[in-house]
């Protein structure tokens, strides 16, 4: 998977954003956030809950990048997951 593919998400409409944070897990989220752009992480957050966002940030924090391919993993599965929503 290119790093950028992933980052294109900035490109979709809020309600798809919204979908795709309902449909993921916040161990997957806040892992595929913390290796993607500052724009991405913001456009998730304006998209969530003003409840939910401070612990997402906090598992991001928590969780970090140290395991570079299950951060990657996890940008695969909401890939994935954006392209079943998509059918």
């Amino acid at each position: 998977m290119d790093q950028n593919e992933f980052n294109d998400l900035i490109l979709l409409d809020d309600n798809s954003i919204k979908r795709i944070a309902r449909e993921v897990p916040s161990k997957d989220l806040a892992l595929a956030l913390n290796l993607s752009t500052e724009e991405l992480q913001k456009k998730f957050f304006k998209n969530m809950s003003e409840r939910i966002v401070p612990l997402l940030q906090e598992l991001m924090q928590v969780l970090g990048t140290k395991d570079l391919d299950e951060c990657i993993s996890s940008q695969e599965r909401i890939l994935s997951v954006w392209r079943d929503l998509k059918k």
